[in-house]
């Protein structure tokens, strides 16, 4: 929803592009790496930040037809890296207040 919301109201279809592309690697890769159960929140949140950038510097290459783009890849890794950090540091914290309420209570998803 969010990106068909920002798409609408401040990017063109290239926007579209760069954030389900970016949006597809990070989920696809966040969820192979939960299920390996061998990685953090901060560990799976911080791939997902890398993922994302990898997705949407695919769509930026094919754009505008050069792969020198990857260039950009270890800035883009250490960026990555920092925000995921950073939205594991927020889901923990969602997540610990979450768990006191009693909807979440009962659910098994958050246990």
């Amino acid at each position: 929803m969010r990106i068909l919301l920002s798409t609408a109201f401040a990017g063109g279809i290239n926007a579209f592009f760069y954030s389900v592309c970016g949006a597809i690697f990070s989920f696809g890769g966040m969820a192979l790496l939960q299920k390996t159960h061998r990685f953090s929140l901060f560990g799976v949140s911080a791939a997902g930040g890398i993922f994302h950038n990898i997705g949407q510097l695919l769509v930026a290459a094919c754009i505008v037809e050069n792969l020198h783009l990857f260039l950009y890849t270890p800035v883009l890794t250490l960026t990555g890296t920092g925000t995921g950090i950073l939205i594991g540091i927020i889901a923990a914290f969602t997540l610990q207040h979450l768990k006191k309420l009693p909807l979440f209570k009962r659910l098994k998803t958050f246990s």
